[in-house]
């Protein structure tokens, strides 16, 4: 992910997709030890299209709102 470039987006009013996202268990124990710093990342995203629903439900741990 592209913290900066996703911060900028959503600053700007500008719409971002994660598309044919994927997120290993390796990344995602990382991840977790950054989760409010990913929390406020992934509240930017406006649409994630993952590729699995075990993908869905780790984005989601990290602080992905669940309706997007």
């Amino acid at each position: 992910m592209w913290p900066n470039l996703l911060r900028a987006l959503s600053r700007r009013g500008i719409p971002s997709v994660i598309l044919n996202g994927r997120l290993s268990s390796r990344s995602f124990v990382r991840y977790r030890w950054i989760r409010p710093f990913m929390c406020q990342i992934l509240s930017t995203v406006s649409l994630g299209l993952l590729q699995s629903a075990r993908d869905t439900q780790r984005f989601v741990e990290l602080g992905a709102p669940p309706d997007r």
